[in-house]
């Protein structure tokens, strides 16, 4: 019994470590979309206290359209008992942030949903990448399209080094 309480210290130890280290956002709601519970990755990157978000709902802390675009990630989590993968774009002290969120049931011992949980993870800096790629291809493209000149690309070029021979 000693042993097994000690690994679950053990456990409990880590999964507290991961919980208030982690950049990303984890949170747990009510099924009426309240929020429970909230971890410090959401207060750092808010900026704002934890608390000004516990026991509201989204429709109270976010501007309408986004707020109606995670009620419905959360009510498909409830209704169908399973995980949701969306993006889910967030106004923050630092402006408009983009969120690949997954949301999960809890579900109590009869398999009954009692609550949303979710991690958020912020890909702002990858869409803003994609957005730049996306902008060059299209210049790429126009070069190529309106340039008077002849071009072709034939094949990849990969450049190789020459080992020192020992």
């Amino acid at each position: 019994r000693l042993l097994l309480e000690a690994r679950l210290g053990t456990l409990g130890a880590q999964l507290r470590a991961i919980v208030e280290n982690s950049p990303n956002a984890l949170y747990l709601k009510d099924l009426e979309g309240r929020h429970l519970w909230m971890s410090p990755g959401y207060e750092r990157r808010s900026g704002r206290p934890v608390g000004s978000f516990i026991g509201k709902t989204v429709r109270e802390v976010f501007p309408p359209e986004m707020a109606a675009i995670m009620e419905e990630n959360d009510r498909r989590v409830i209704e169908t008992r399973a995980p949701v993968t969306a993006e889910e774009e967030v106004p923050e002290h630092d402006g408009l942030r983009t969120y690949l969120t997954a949301k999960f049931p809890v579900l109590d011992a009869d398999g009954a949903p009692i609550a949303v949980g979710g991690l958020s993870t912020d890909i702002t800096e990858i869409k803003e990448a994609e957005r730049r790629l996306r902008q060059s291809e299209e210049r790429f493209t126009r070069y190529f399209q309106v340039s008077p000149f002849p071009a072709a690309i034939t094949a990849a070029f990969t450049p190789t080094c020459p080992q020192p021979s020992l």
